[in-house]
């Protein structure tokens, strides 16, 4: 899911009927943001992912597609949300362990390992203009990075195991994403920047 926040004066209404219109997009359409949301996830898992907001209004948006190519989205999946002026008086979260994004590469502060992490992405530099994010897939016991990097660039998803991550945000911005590490092989993943090779292995070792 990702959270997109819609332009000052811009309705969800106004959002909804120009994302179905199949004719030209309106002047407005490029003023949107998105502001993060939960990564890809497994069947029956929870994700946890933690974004500031600003107050607004905002898109909430299934950006999967189906195996024929058709966006969740377009078939309903997509809310309202509404930010209001009150602060929430939310803590930031506490991560033990910090990823920042920034080119291509997936800069990391610690070491996980077994258990439960939360980690703090931050989003920097951003070849392109593209957007960062980071999908957390943990790798069967004979599937190769290659594998994953083709499953997911055909949408074969059938062996791909997702357990969580953070959606795009724009650079100087931070996600929060909390995520259970069994012992084994895994892989971070960039959607705009894996074709240019934004794709990483990962072991977790056992204690």
């Amino acid at each position: 899911m990702i959270l997109v926040q819609l332009p000052e004066g811009v309705s969800y209404a106004d959002f909804y009927a120009a994302y179905n219109q199949r004719s030209a997009r309106p002047d407005w359409w490029d003023d949107q943001v998105i502001m993060g949301g939960p990564a890809a996830l497994a069947p029956g898992l929870t994700g946890e992912t933690t974004v500031k907001l600003d107050p607004g209004e905002y898109a909430m948006v299934c950006p999967v597609p189906t195996a024929d190519g058709t966006l969740h989205s377009t078939l309903g999946m997509m809310r309202p949300l509404t930010v209001t002026e009150e602060d929430s008086g939310a803590p930031e979260p506490e991560a033990d362990i910090t990823m920042t994004l920034r080119g291509l590469e997936f800069e990391m502060d610690g070491v996980i390992t077994p258990g439960r992490h939360t980690i703090r992405v931050v989003f920097e530099h951003q070849p392109e203009g593209k957007p960062h994010d980071v999908h957390v897939a943990r790798l069967g016991p004979n599937q190769t990075l290659e594998d994953f990097a083709t499953a997911m660039e055909t949408l074969d998803l059938t062996d791909v195991y997702f357990i969580g991550g953070a959606e795009d945000m724009p650079e100087g911005h931070r996600a929060y994403f909390t995520a259970d590490f069994e012992p084994g092989r895994y892989a971070f993943w960039c959607h705009f920047h894996s074709p240019d090779g934004m794709v990483q292995e990962f072991t977790v070792e056992p204690i």
